[in-house]
């Protein structure tokens, strides 16, 4: 995904009602998706099925979510990619995450972030 596409996501979805979005059933069954009485209280019917209707409640949060997931994931990438490689003398290099753990601003990030080195190996589990 490149920066202009992220930026076209993050555009688009600023330009969307704020929610958060949710579903309720109108006269007849019918599915409305409605916006949080506390932030205007707008609604428009849907005729879909339920799950693709939930899949449309759910799109005003997911998307922002995701999006901010991405952004911290391309940070952490770069971060990760100019991190100081130390060769280990067997023909393995090791990155030093020192710099990378000190600039995790809040215990949130930090706690994030070795979750991800978790996932792709680079901090094995048990790892504080």
């Amino acid at each position: 995904m490149t920066e202009d596409e992220l930026r076209e996501i993050e555009d688009r979805a600023a330009k969307a009602t704020p929610g958060p979005w949710e579903l309720s059933y109108g006269i007849g069954g019918r599915l409305f998706l409605m916006q949080d009485p506390d932030v205007g209280g707008g609604a428009a019917r849907i005729d879909a099925k339920y799950e693709d209707a939930e899949f449309a409640a759910h799109a005003r949060a997911d998307v922002d979510a995701l999006v901010a997931e991405v952004r911290f994931l391309l940070a952490l990438l770069r971060k990760v990619l100019s991190a100081t490689l130390v060769p280990l003398g067997d023909g393995t290099w090791e990155t030093t995450l020192e710099s990378l753990l000190v600039e995790a601003k809040h215990e949130k990030d930090m706690a994030r972030l070795l979750a991800h080195l978790r996932e792709v190996g680079v901090v094995k589990e048990g790892t504080e």
